[in-house]
């Protein structure tokens, strides 16, 4: 699959308001939900060694409520953001 070029962006992002998120496929892979969930295991793992047990609440994401979400940029470029509790990205 081609990328598309600087002017066919622009022009897909004059189509709508600056902001507006809009939900579609996106090419490429999600990674597999189970080699994901390992790496975040090992990550808070790793961040229960050095952080306070008092703070592990609000510093350690409950790994059961937390959403992947694979975002495209206005740029072009795919990036991973990880939610808690359901919600959407932030624009």
């Amino acid at each position: 699959m081609s990328a598309l070029s600087a002017d066919s962006r622009r022009l897909l992002l004059e189509d709508r308001p600056p902001g507006t998120p809009t939900s579609r496929r996106l090419p490429g892979k999600a990674r597999p939900c189970q080699e994901v969930l390992r790496e975040c295991e090992a990550e808070v793992t790793k961040m229960r060694g050095y952080i306070p047990g008092v703070l592990w609440d609000f510093l350690i994401p409950d790994l059961t409520r937390a959403f992947r979400w694979r975002v495209q940029l206005d740029c072009g470029c795919i990036t991973k953001v990880l939610t808690r509790e359901g919600g959407t990205p932030t624009t």
